[in-house]
C-alpha cells in the first residue's frame, strides 16, 4: 500500500492516506450498477441502451466527449464507458438496489441514493473498491483485506499467523464473469499497452480532480489513483483515468510484476453461461423497471455483431433472416432499357472513441461528463 507521494510533505498533506481516504471513483463505479442489473435479469450485456444526452433527476447529462452514440448494447456502453447508458442502467436496476449491492461487494462508506452514484458521485475508499473488484476477480467471492499475514522472528520462525476473515460468496461465478468478459478487453480498447491479461476500468471525476485505474486478474487486484491531496484539491486539466493506466500502471504491470516474478493467472470462463448475439430489442428482460422493451436499433446504431454472454434464460433470439422473394418467371417484353435502382447509402455508425490522448473512461459523477 502506497497512500501518499511524500509522507513528510505538509504542502501536499502527505499524511493523508489516499488508499483509506475518501475520493470520488468516477466511472470505475459503473461495474456495480451493470452487475446488479445483469444479476437481477433487468438487463443483459446484449440489451440496448440509448446514449443520447438527456435529463435525469439531478439535471441534464451528456458524455465526456460531448457526443451521442445513439442506440448501443450494454456491453459497448460499459466498454466505452458511456455516461448516459450507465445512468439508465442505474434506473433500471434500482438506485437502492445498486447501492446495497455495492455494500455487499465491499464498499463500507455511505452512498448517495441518486442515479449519479453510477458514474461516481459518491466517495469511496480505494481499499474497499479493491475488495469489490476482488469479487469479480475471484468468481464471486468476497475476501476482506488483511494487512498482517504472519509474524516471524529474526530466525525465521513463525510466531503468529492470524486467521484471515472468512470468505463470503456474494454473487455466482457466472454473474461475476459477465463483467470480466467485458472488462478483459478494456486495456486493448483504450490502448493501455499492457502485456499481461488484466480486466480493468478507469475513472475520471468532474473537473479532473481524480483519475483512477482499477485492474484485476484471478490472483491480483490493483488500484491506482492520481490527483492532489493538498489545499484546494486542484484539478488536473485533461488528465483521464486511462492515462493512469497507460503510464503508472503500465510500468507496474509490464515491468514491476515481471521483476517480482509474479505470475498473473488468466481468466477461465465458468460453465453455465449461454453464447448469443446482441439483442434486436429488449423483450428478453423483465418489463417492470427495466430497459424499454420497445428499444430497437436504428440505422447507424452501434449494436455490433460481437458474441454476447447471457445467464441461462436471458439470452436474445437471433435476428430472423428474411426469406428471399421468389423471382418471377420472365415474360417477353418490348425492348426496354434497364434503369439501375438508386440505393441510398446507409448512415455511418459513429466511431468508437479513440483510446489515445484524451481517451479515458470514467465519466464523472456530475452533469459535465468525463471519461
Amino acid at each position: 500500500m502506497v497512500g501518499s507521494a511524500d509522507f513528510f510533505n505538509n504542502d501536499i498533506k502527505g499524511q493523508f492516506n489516499v488508499v483509506t481516504g475518501l475520493r470520488q471513483p468516477g466511472s470505475s463505479f459503473k461495474p456495480y450498477a451493470y452487475e446488479q442489473a445483469f444479476r437481477s435479469h433487468k438487463l443483459t450485456m446484449g440489451n440496448l441502451l440509448d446514449d443520447t444526452s438527456r435529463h435525469f433527476a439531478n439535471g441534464q447529462f451528456h458524455d465526456f466527449d460531448n457526443r451521442d452514440m445513439g442506440i448501443i448494447t450494454a456491453h459497448k456502453a460499459l466498454l466505452l464507458s458511456r455516461n448516459i447508458p450507465a445512468l439508465e442502467t442505474m434506473q433500471t436496476a434500482g438506485v437502492d438496489n445498486v447501492t446495497q449491492f455495492a455494500h455487499d461487494m465491499g464498499i463500507t462508506t455511505p452512498l448517495k441514493s441518486e442515479v449519479t452514484t453510477a458514474i461516481g458521485s459518491s466517495e469511496v475508499r480505494m481499499l474497499d473498491h479493491a475488495v469489490g473488484y476482488g469479487v469479480f476477480a475471484t468468481g464471486g467471492t468476497r475476501h476482506d483485506p488483511v494487512s498482517v499475514l504472519e509474524i516471524k522472528d529474526t530466525q525465521g520462525n513463525t510466531l503468529d499467523k492470524p486467521n484471515p476473515p472468512q470468505a463470503k460468496q456474494v454473487i455466482s461465478a457466472q454473474e461475476a464473469y459477465l463483467i470480466t468478459y467485458i472488462l478483459k478487453d478494456y486495456s486493448s480498447q483504450w490502448n493501455l499497452g499492457w502485456n499481461k491479461p488484466f480486466a480493468s476500468k478507469s475513472g475520471t471525476t468532474n473537473d479532473f480532480r481524480d483519475a483512477w485505474m482499477m485492474a484485476y486478474s484471478p490472483n491480483l487486484v490493483i488500484g491506482a489513483w492520481v490527483g492532489h491531496t493538498g489545499p484546494g484539491n486542484q484539478n488536473m486539466n485533461g488528465v483521464f483515468g486511462t492515462m493512469v493506466g497507460s503510464s503508472v500502471l503500465r510500468d507496474f504491470i509490464n515491468n514491476g510484476l515481471s521483476q517480482a516474478n509474479f505470475k498473473v493467472e488468466t481468466f477461465q470462463r465458468p460453465s453455465g453461461l449461454v453464447d448469443g448475439p446482441p439483442c434486436q430489442n429488449n423483450a428478453n428482460v423483465a418489463p417492470s423497471g427495466s430497459a424499454s422493451a420497445s428499444a430497437s436499433p436504428r440505422a447507424g446504431a452501434n449494436v455490433g455483431s460481437e458474441k454476447e454472454l447471457y445467464l441461462p434464460g436471458t439470452e436474445c433470439a437471433a435476428a430472423a433472416t428474411p426469406s428471399p422473394s421468389p423471382s418471377p418467371s420472365p415474360s417477353p417484353l418490348p425492348s426496354i432499357s434497364i434503369v439501375p435502382s438508386i440505393v441510398p447509402s446507409g448512415l455511418t455508425p459513429s466511431a468508437s472513441p479513440s483510446a489515445s490522448a484524451s481517451g479515458s473512461t470514467a465519466p464523472s459523477a456530475s452533469s459535465a461528463p468525463t471519461k
